[in-house]
């Protein structure tokens, strides 16, 4: 009796297992390999420009429409560098470390004095410790710039960093460079210096990735020692449109919702790169995007999927970031779910991080009738029409973005009746979409500005409010053809 009662409780357990989703580990590695950037040891300091999160955002919408996700079973530009002599044998800024007697490379990796600076610096408050006192410095993806400080001083580069919206680590060494730029024949081993540098990034990083072991000048050969790294601890944003981020130890194993249905959509791989970092929007916009792809291409019966939940995370192979992963699925699923930890294939081994999950938002409660040009009226304080532009250091961040010219983003902001705002970059071919009317941009987030008499930066967006244009996206004044 006891078994006859036994075997169906086994079986509902089965049934309520999860059922993995695999990590499609064909698409990782169908996919571009991460970029990854050995920052220059010749320069002072640098800024380099990466992908802002609008663009990334709109690239990934861009890569669902292109290639959708199923469940079948702008370059960078470097920039602000310091000028200096290029001439053979001219005078390098001077350093600021201790220089090894005698002045060998052997004397430099073995000096106690920098040994100490690294081995007793802690890690900043939010930040979490990737390595320590090693004597090579990150070749990493997502570089966003070098800073050359006069001491080694960790907490300096943590506040470089946090400065960063973007950055989620940072580096800091100690480099042997050389007082003269060495020519092979006039000054082939110039006396050396000791610099310490800091460099920022804008993905995680990992000890794996310390691989730059310097390089050689002539015969002068540039070492680094002293290195530490830090990962940020901080949570990515919150995301308009999306509730969250929940965070995971590990990836989503979805088992069949309670009517035996998958709920789990497909998914879509991102590597990282200068076009690509650790940019949670990413995964949102794809899962929008995806939305939009089923809508617009239904089943037979005339249902499609919504992605309702989807889950990002940092996937690495063999302890190197490859990308970002995101994971869709019709319905939210909870941390404990949260089971996947990585695979193998070969021996490569697979590993999840930086697990966090985005609920799609409840369809907002404003009054569907303020969006369109009949309202204006009503509407006439918060409208914002024309001249008016998102600031570059706004904290509010939009639903999705995605590529399109003014017209088809007005259109798309209509038909969207979560959106109440859109803006579009400088150029005009990518679109961002908000939640946040005009006036609420400018009362409750203070980020507008009138561009009348104001300095435009490139890099802002033009904004307008949902009131100001038609169901066909056409501005209200703009007479019908």
């Amino acid at each position: 009796m006891r078994a006859f009662f036994t075997l169906p409780v086994l079986a509902a357990v089965v049934a309520a297992a999860p059922r993995p989703q695999d990590i499609d580990l064909d698409q990782v590695e169908q996919a571009a390999d991460p970029v990854l950037v050995t920052p220059p040891v010749d320069v002072v300091s640098q800024v380099v420009n990466v992908a802002a999160v609008t663009e990334q955002a709109a690239a990934a919408s861009a890569a669902v429409y292109a290639d959708p996700a199923f469940n079948d079973g702008s370059s960078s530009k470097k920039r602000g560098v310091v000028a200096r002599d290029e001439s053979p044998c001219a005078k390098q800024p001077k350093g600021s470390g201790p220089v090894a007697t005698p002045d060998t490379v052997e004397a430099f990796l073995a000096l106690d004095k920098l040994s100490a600076m690294s081995t007793t610096a802690t890690a900043p408050y939010g930040y979490t410790e990737v390595f320590v006192n090693k004597q090579a410095s990150l070749s990493a993806s997502m570089y966003k710039g070098l800073t050359t400080l006069t001491s080694y001083d960790v907490p300096k580069c943590q506040s470089l960093c946090d400065a960063d919206s973007d950055c989620v680590a940072f580096n800091m060494y100690a480099e042997r460079d050389p007082t003269l730029k060495p020519d092979a024949t006039k000054c082939p081993i110039p006396a050396s210096l000791t610099n310490y540098k800091c460099t920022l990034w804008g993905a995680p990083v990992s000890a794996e990735q310390a691989t730059n072991f310097g390089e050689t000048r002539a015969s002068f050969k540039v070492v680094i020692t002293a290195s530490n790294a830090y990962n940020k601890n901080a949570n990515p944003p919150s995301i308009n449109g999306f509730t969250g981020p929940s965070g995971y130890g590990g990836a989503i194993n979805a088992p069949l919702d309670s009517n035996g249905k998958d709920t789990f959509m497909g998914s879509k791989f991102f590597p990282f790169s200068q076009e690509q970092g650790f940019t949670m929007q990413s995964c949102t916009s794809a899962c929008t995007a995806q939305t939009d792809y089923n809508k617009n291409h239904p089943n037979k019966d005339g249902t499609w999927k919504t992605c309702a939940f989807v889950n990002g995370y940092v996937l690495s192979k063999n302890g190197v970031p490859q990308g970002l992963y995101c994971s869709m699925y019709t319905q939210v699923w909870a941390a404990s779910y949260a089971t996947n930890y990585g695979q193998y294939r070969g021996t490569a081994r697979y590993t999840v991080s930086y697990s966090y999950g985005y609920t799609l938002a409840p369809v907002s409660s404003k009054d569907p009738n303020d969006r369109l040009c009949h309202a204006q009226k009503k509407r006439s304080p918060s409208s914002m029409c024309f001249d008016n532009h998102l600031k570059h250091d706004t904290s509010v961040t939009p639903m999705y973005a995605q590529p399109g010219s003014f017209a088809a983003c007005a259109a798309k902001c209509n038909h969207d009746e979560n959106c109440w705002g859109w803006a579009i970059d400088q150029e005009g071919t990518t679109c961002a979409f908000y939640s946040q009317s005009g006036r609420e941009m400018v009362d409750e987030y203070d980020a507008l500005y009138d561009g009348n008499g104001q300095p435009i930066y490139n890099s802002d967006l033009d904004f307008y409010d949902s009131a100001c244009f038609n169901d066909l996206g056409r501005g209200c004044n703009q007479q019908q053809r």
